[in-house]
């Protein structure tokens, strides 16, 4: 016995929803492995998802206070926002009488234009920066960085102390034990072996292999290597934010 047409328009109506259903499923998986993308875009007035995770970055330099000793000194600080919009940016010049040295001068974030305008500006001290820089991360949940604890040190910040209340998520850490688990592998990423354990991913390569971008191209920038950061957040966001693993602190590299 032949279908009606009635049954067989409701087959082929429930079929087409089928097919969307499978379409819908299939861009959102594909959405999902876009590494460009940032976490969902905040409202504008939403100002709690805003500074929900905070990533930071810290750009150090070699400064010669004699022709012996070279000393490192902190040269730029640069935050952004969930969306990898800045939210500071200052640069803070080495004391009076001291010279960048010759590495510190290749790499370095800052010119010595910016480091004159950044010494004649009131406000520029590091304690000044500090609190600035607290100030901010105490607004929000998770702060996150690539070997973190070394810009933290730079800061002179303890998250235990400073930061009683946050999150401190390390990307390098991360990523590291990621590259040993078999669904980073299914989903495509692909890290190289490390030549020894005690080694780490550089950000440059992090961001070559699982962002298809090139940074620290000459100079380096702490805002560039800050939006970096939350990218690779993002990239991994919900694995990261498992709350086994947010529970494991020793995991974090306390």
């Amino acid at each position: 016995m032949s279908a009606t047409p009635k049954k067989k328009r409701s087959v082929e109506a429930r079929r087409r929803r089928n097919q969307k259903k499978r379409e819908k499923a299939g861009s959102r998986e594909d959405s999902s492995q876009r590494s460009h993308l940032l976490p969902t875009p905040y409202l504008e007035h939403d100002e709690s998802y805003k500074y929900r995770c905070l990533a930071l970055d810290c750009e150090m330099i070699a400064v010669q206070a004699s022709v012996s000793s070279d000393r490192t000194r902190l040269a730029s600080v640069g935050i952004v926002d969930i969306n990898g919009v800045p939210l500071y940016e200052v640069y803070v010049p080495p004391p009076g009488g001291c010279r960048l040295n010759s590495r510190s001068r290749q790499y370095c974030p800052v010119t010595d234009q910016q480091f004159a305008i950044a010494r004649g500006c009131n406000g520029t001290d590091f304690q000044h920066v500090r609190s600035h820089v607290l100030g901010l991360l105490r607004r929000c949940k998770f702060v996150i960085g690539h070997a973190i604890r070394n810009d933290l040190t730079c800061l002179r910040i303890s998250d235990g102390v400073d930061l009683p209340d946050q999150v401190i998520i390390d990307i390098q850490k991360h990523y590291k034990q990621r590259a040993r688990e078999h669904d980073f592998r299914v989903r495509g990423f692909h890290l190289p072996p490390l030549s020894e354990p005690s080694h780490d991913y550089s950000l440059k390569t992090l961001a070559r292999h699982l962002l298809h971008e090139e940074v620290q191209q000459g100079a380096h920038s702490a805002i560039e290597d800050a939006r970096t950061t939350m990218k690779l957040y993002a990239l991994d966001q919900f694995k990261i934010e498992e709350p086994e693993r947010l529970r494991n602190i020793e995991w974090w590299g306390e």
